[in-house]
């Protein structure tokens, strides 16, 4: 792979909200599924993978706006791993999970099976899975909006008690999508939601017949906090709206707000969040054994062979000399020093492997007299491997070849 100038290829938004309950997640996911829809796609199709019935609550705002509205019921995690490619087949341009964290809590629960609790081993392998819908997530090219419950990143902390007894004790810690635990990494835009009262508003409105209450209206607003965006004109910003009955047109008040992030994407455009034909399935072998480790065996082997070999040529031509010994190395390997080629790479001591015992063969058949007839073996028998190693076009190396 090589590098190549830089062109924007992030055409779709992927969009995280969570928040507790009433924060207004569903209603705030389907005002920008429409606004995405009708300003950017012709009032395309909206596909919700609905998990609590908020679809329900929500499809007569996409009736009043003209976008049909697709649902699947579903708390599956294989149906939400695919959910994108299904969606674009349906021709939507938006898909709405709602809310994630059933889908997160469904695969837990069936890779636990009947086992009585969760080890380390079980999460592991859930978060293998849900990687696989990650990787889906980024890379389809369709609007992705996520919905999910409230949770918080906890901590152990030693605190102090009265008596300078220090104490660990579990904290809660920042908030975040109840979800598997990375997430939050994967959207572009993280929106945390809250409602409250309207302070603009009279606490309580009380609407009288005579001297009898009627009615007590509660006025109430949802808040979104960008918790992170990568356009970072949107960054920390938060945003309000009033709690009240959907009208014709409400999306668009809403869907402006995030207007920065959504003018930044190449819309219609190419959609790359990452090359998925890349992989390092090379670094394990057909075995299934790790690289890393099959070389090191495979150097300590080249290494044995090395010393082996070279160490009959010494026997055979010049005894203890240890001088000619640090010469043949710096021969083969251009150092004098063995921790040196202890440290080359696997290509370089297989090579060298093999000219010892080319070397070593020829020793055995005359044995070089002296320190220069030592080095003339050296030179020819690396001569005979790279010659062996790089064969003339349409030359069959003959069976049983022998040592030069």
């Amino acid at each position: 792979m090589a590098f190549k100038p830089a062109v924007k290829q992030v055409a779709a938004a992927k969009v995280g909200a969570f928040g507790d309950t009433g924060s207004g997640k569903t209603t705030l996911m389907a005002m920008l599924a429409i606004y995405l829809s009708k300003t950017y796609h012709n009032s395309a199709p909206v596909a919700f993978q609905d998990t609590e019935k908020g679809a329900d609550f929500v499809q007569p705002y996409f009736d009043l706006e003209g976008v049909p509205l697709l649902t699947e019921k579903t708390r599956a995690f294989t149906d939400l791993r695919d959910a994108g490619r299904r969606a674009i087949e349906a021709g939507a341009c938006v898909i709405i999970d709602d809310s994630l964290t059933h889908f997160w809590m469904e695969l837990l629960q069936t890779v636990k099976g009947d086992a009585r609790r969760l080890d380390i081993k079980k999460i592991g392998e859930a978060k293998e899975r849900w990687a696989e819908f990650t990787s889906n997530y980024d890379r389809a090219n369709i609007h992705w909006l996520v919905a999910g419950r409230l949770g918080y990143n906890w901590e152990n902390v030693d605190i102090e008690d009265e008596d300078g007894k220090v104490k660990n004790e579990l904290l809660r810690g920042g908030s975040k999508m109840k979800a598997e635990g990375d997430f939050s990494y994967e959207p572009d835009l993280v929106l945390e939601l809250e409602s409250a009262d309207d302070p603009n508003a009279v606490d309580y409105q009380r609407l009288r017949k005579g001297k009898r209450v009627v009615k007590v209206v509660s006025r109430q607003i949802h808040t979104a906090l960008v918790k992170k965006c990568r356009v970072r004109e949107l960054n920390g910003q938060l945003f309000s709206w009033p709690d009240k009955a959907y009208k014709k047109g409400d999306y668009v008040k809403i869907g402006q707000r995030f207007d920065p992030y959504f003018k930044f994407l190449n819309i219609g455009g190419e959609h790359v969040a990452f090359d998925a034909s890349r992989n390092s399935s090379g670094l394990i072998d057909n075995t299934g054994k790790n690289d890393f480790y099959r070389n090191k065996k495979l150097a300590e082997i080249a290494l044995e062979e090395i010393k082996n070999s070279l160490g009959c040529v010494w026997t055979a031509a010049t005894g203890k000399d240890a001088a000619i010994k640090t010469e043949v190395l710096n021969k083969l390997f251009g150092t004098h020093s063995w921790t040196a080629v202890e440290g080359m790479k696997l290509d370089v001591l297989q090579r060298g492997a093999q000219i010892a015992v080319a070397m070593k063969t020829a020793a055995v058949k005359q044995m070089p007299a002296d320190r220069d007839a030592v080095l003339a073996l050296a030179d020819e028998a690396a001569k005979f491997v790279d010659e062996k190693a790089a064969p003339k076009t349409g030359e069959v190396p003959p069976e049983g070849e022998e040592i030069f």
